[in-house]
């Protein structure tokens, strides 16, 4: 072959060749750009699941926070922002339920529940936490426990109320009547009062004890708040009143409602009031109204109440004193309900010092 013929197949396998790259460099820009689309149409697709998780995530009324390997939150939604955010107390780190306390004071109850997420070859890499909150569920299961509670307690005051005056009356009836045979005899006459006085206070128990667990309809009338205020705190005292300094803030308005029953339950919070101050104090009582409802609060300097005490004073026969016998507050809520309103304390406690507790009632109720 001649050097020719050698230079001319030359030339044709190379061009053989580049027409064979060019071949090959077109399939791999076709390729290129169908896996680049694919990707684009992956990554689409990954941009909308990832936004309907962010709104699933978003939209949850559980706490939900996706945690690294060491720990950290990566992300988190707003119902777990705003529960931990609340908190003043450390959240507990174990699985389970669990309570703390929120920035209001309040006692909040919360589920918490956390999952390891691991790898394709089993290592750990992070965690997904669900904190639950249910203290409405807690609250409407003590509600619930409390209703059981009032019915017994209903059950067992009207067997025994009836057992209980009949001995009481005769105990009255003849003490009284020694006391007026033996008028002269001062001593005698001393203990008498005190008999009678001690069967009173009896009476008075076993008929808050009706009213809590068999309350009467209501007697509706219209009255003004501050008339009502007044005489719930002339009732209040049962002595010399020189020590307590007590303030009546009542708007000029009249509302309907059982004025017997409100001015016995302002009574009791003020008569609560005074006894949280043995040695004497303050005492605000404030009453407003508008076209829905009445609101009352009675506000003392006294030692208030801690978060246990809040959780349980509103049960029968729970009581901070040696004296008391644990029925003030119980015939308050009892009063409050029967109207259609509602009691609250207020775990942050008054400007006083002390406690704050106040009650609403419809300006105008349905018997």
């Amino acid at each position: 072959m001649s050097q020719t013929q050698r230079e001319s197949t030359a030339v044709e396998s190379l061009d053989e060749m580049a027409r064979a790259v060019a071949a090959v460099s077109g399939d791999l820009l076709a390729s290129y750009e169908r896996l680049e689309q694919r990707a684009g149409r992956m990554e689409e697709e990954l941009e909308r699941r990832v936004g309907e998780l962010e709104a699933v995530l978003a939209s949850l009324p559980t706490g939900v926070a996706v945690r690294d390997a060491e720990g950290a939150i990566v992300r988190s939604n707003r119902a777990f922002d705003d529960l931990t955010a609340s908190a003043t107390t450390p959240l507990s780190d174990t699985d389970g339920e669990c309570s703390f306390i929120d920035e209001s004071g309040a006692e909040r109850h919360i589920y918490r529940k956390s999952s390891e997420v691991c790898s394709a070859n089993g290592t750990g890499i992070g965690s997904v936490e669900i904190v639950d909150d249910r203290t409405e569920l807690h609250d409407l299961s003590e509600r619930v426990h409390h209703m059981n509670k009032m019915a017994a307690l209903g059950t067992m005051a009207t067997g025994i109320a009836h057992e209980i005056r009949n001995p009481l009356n005769a105990v009255q009836g003849y003490s009284e009547l020694i006391r007026h045979r033996l008028s002269d005899d001062e001593e005698l006459a001393e203990w008498t009062a005190s008999i009678i006085a001690g069967v009173r206070e009896v009476d008075g128990i076993i008929s808050s004890l009706l009213t809590i667990a068999r309350p009467e309809p209501l007697y509706l009338e219209a009255f003004e708040l501050e008339d009502v205020c007044r005489e719930a705190a002339a009732r209040a005292f049962e002595g010399d009143s020189s020590s307590w300094s007590v303030e009546i803030i009542a708007s000029d308005e009249s509302i309907t409602g059982d004025r017997i029953k409100l001015r016995q339950a302002l009574r009791n919070l003020i008569a609560n009031a005074v006894n949280a101050q043995p040695e004497g104090g303050s005492v605000r009582v404030t009453a407003t109204a508008d076209t829905e409802r009445a609101t009352f609060k009675v506000e003392d300097a006294g030692a208030g109440f801690n978060h246990s005490t809040v959780a349980r004073c509103r049960e029968p026969f729970f009581t901070t004193r040696a004296e008391g016998c644990g029925l003030g507050l119980p015939l308050v809520e009892t009063i409050v309900r029967l109207h259609g309103g509602q009691l609250e304390i207020d775990p942050a406690g008054s400007e006083l010092g002390g406690a704050s507790i106040s009650f609403w009632v419809p300006t105008n109720p349905c018997n």
